[in-house]
């Protein structure tokens, strides 16, 4: 299984690369744990926060690999 961990920004802060280099490093067997970096939408003075969001999600949908299963990690969500 190979597990994609989607996230906006590029060049994350050295703790965000630490905490994903160490999960990297926990799995073991036949699962792989990539990263994907998405650029974030460009923020002007007149371009509202909704718009970023639409943008910013409309690439990431286009990062998903065809017939893969997604699941969202929101901090607002809530469990299953």
């Amino acid at each position: 299984m190979r597990i994609i961990l989607t996230a906006v920004g590029v060049k994350m802060p050295d703790w965000v690369q630490q905490g994903f280099y160490e999960y990297q490093q926990r799995i073991v067997g036949d699962v792989t744990l990539h990263l994907d970096e998405i650029a974030p939408a460009r923020r002007g003075k007149t371009t509202s926060r909704e718009r970023m969001m639409q943008e910013e999600g409309q690439r990431i949908l286009k990062a998903v690999p065809e017939g893969s299963q997604v699941v969202a990690l929101d901090v607002g969500g809530r469990q299953f």
